[in-house]
């Protein structure tokens, strides 16, 4: 059994790191520079499409890019998978042109069947799979997506990107499949996963992506902004059309002494007439948002404002002579974090004014985290400011988003 276990560990996360796919999600935070990149000077491409949660068990499949004619620049994208426990297939298929100098305009459309999380923004499918695996703890809520959509991407300068998408969509709630870990916790089970409103959704979303880092992966300077804004569109056969959404995401970074850096993060959303559809309100608190609070702390909020401050020793501090006793030292890197984050509930208006919602307290919090090679696994050690009987919470990451 031990035997078996380190066997189905070992190839899971393999198959996860080092061959994983991108697939598109429902968005809210989560605007990717790129609607499935393409690179045209290679023919074919393939990447595994594996995670493991409550809902689909194992899920195994495969992805993939097409690229016949790479004169003509026109690329064929697609996947497809099975979960194992909702005895459900899932797939992708799209179409992907691209126009002018470098690229500059691209053209795509398809159809899918997707199981999404809106807290995609917040964590990645390998770290959810890790703690759902090892841990029997996950930290998405999921439902099903299916229909098609189309986009036009236009890259204005090397470091702007506009780009508007339509979507149609039918949302379906799906429930808890399985409640299988590596290593089962019997005090703990997965949760009941949360149902959504089923229908019919026209959605049109622009987005706004002003690029100007030094390094996409690991930057040190330099300043990255996202802005969307989404209306439901009015048609005959959707059942939401009133929704409407702005999400806004800033990160900028600037180098202090040596190798440190100093980072700051700020979100800013607010989504109206999503009352009666908690696919489209957002929750905040734990991994990735208010590190000393609980994960989804605050839930079903409207409108939320967070702001992040992270002063990184980088690797200086660790491989001083002060820490040289400790294993691995040179590895290790340190930094320490400042957070605040408020949300405001639904109200029965249409518009959105702060002072006729009700709204959580300001939450205050700060801590230090210990990163091994870059944020490939990262420990994060939080505890509320503005509380009096507040508890340090320790997060451990893998692969966190930044």
């Amino acid at each position: 059994m031990r035997n078996r276990r380190a066997f189905f560990t070992f190839f899971f996360l393999i198959t996860s790191c080092v061959l994983a796919g991108s697939v598109s999600a429902q968005i809210q935070f989560s605007i990717p520079k790129n609607l499935r990149p393409v690179q045209f000077n290679q023919k074919f491409d393939i990447s595994s499409w594996n995670h493991y949660n409550s809902v689909e068990g194992l899920f195994a499949g495969v992805d993939g890019t097409l690229v016949p004619f790479p004169q003509k620049r026109l690329a064929f994208s697609g996947g497809a998978g099975y979960g194992f426990a909702s005895k459900t297939p899932r797939f992708h298929f799209y179409t992907i042109a691209s126009f002018g100098n470098q690229n500059a305009v691209k053209l795509g459309a398809g159809f899918f069947n997707h199981t999404a999380a809106n807290e995609k923004w917040l964590i990645g499918e390998i770290e959810n799979s890790f703690a759902a695996i090892l841990l029997h703890e996950e930290f998405m809520d999921y439902y099903g997506l299916k229909g098609w959509q189309g986009w036009a991407q236009f890259r204005l300068k090397n470091w702007i990107t506009l780009r508007g998408l339509f979507q149609s969509a039918d949302y379906k709630s799906c429930r808890k499949e399985t409640d299988w870990s590596l290593y089962p916790n019997k005090r703990r089970k997965f949760r009941p996963n949360p149902a959504v409103r089923s229908g019919k959704e026209n959605l049109f979303r622009m987005s706004l992506i002003v690029d100007r880092l030094d390094n996409p992966i690991y930057p040190m300077a330099g300043f990255y902004l996202q802005v969307a804004a989404e209306k439901a569109l009015p048609s005959s056969e959707a059942q939401f059309q009133d929704y409407s959404g702005f999400f806004s995401t800033f990160r900028w970074f600037q180098p202090a002494a040596g190798n440190q850096k100093i980072s700051v993060r700020v979100r800013g959303a607010a989504v109206f007439h999503a009352d009666f559809l908690p696919q489209h309100l957002i929750d905040f608190g734990g991994i990735g948002t208010l590190q000393a609070y609980h994960y989804k702390a605050f839930k079903n909020v409207s409108a939320v404002l967070l702001g992040r401050v992270v002063y990184g020793f980088e690797g200086d501090l660790m491989s001083s002579a002060l820490f040289s006793w400790i294993p691995f030292s040179d590895m290790l890197e340190l930094s320490v974090f400042a957070e605040a984050g408020k949300g405001w509930f639904p109200s029965a208006g249409p518009s959105f004014r702060a002072a006729e919602h009700e709204s959580t307290p300001l939450k205050y919090d700060g801590g230090v985290s210990f990163s091994i090679s870059g944020d490939l696994i990262r420990v994060d050690l939080g505890h509320p400011v503005n509380e009096k009987n507040g508890q340090w919470r320790v997060t451990l990451r893998v692969l966190p988003k930044w």
